[in-house]
């Protein structure tokens, strides 16, 4: 059962570090920098839409060209988003790993 457990820590951990990675290899495209924002923007914060980035990266829909909601970003915002989406990422990789080890039946006594 902890090999199990173990075996399925390690996968999900593989899985997280090679999507952030994915995201941050060369042939990733950054979205181009607009000097005039859609008017859409000018009505969100430059947080929101940082935020709004963010939350399409967690939710995996910056494959191909990358997420509608980053598109707009200047490139200062969208590698602030990048970093965020990454460090969100880890946070909830430590959670996982935590319970995993939490509910994993104690094998030291014998």
């Amino acid at each position: 059962m902890r090999t199990t457990i173990v075996s399925l820590t390690t996968t999900a951990a593989l899985a997280l570090t090679l999507s952030a990675c994915s995201a941050s290899s060369p042939t990733h495209h950054a979205p181009a920098t607009t000097t005039t924002p859609p008017a859409a923007s000018t009505t969100l914060s430059r947080a929101e839409l940082i935020e709004q980035c963010v939350q399409a990266m967690l939710d995996g829909r910056d494959e191909g060209d990358g997420a509608p909601e980053c598109t707009n970003l200047s490139l200062d915002d969208y590698y602030d988003a990048l970093h965020e989406a990454n460090q969100r990422g880890r946070e909830e990789l430590g959670r996982e790993i935590e319970k995993a080890e939490e509910s994993a039946p104690d094998q030291t006594s014998g």
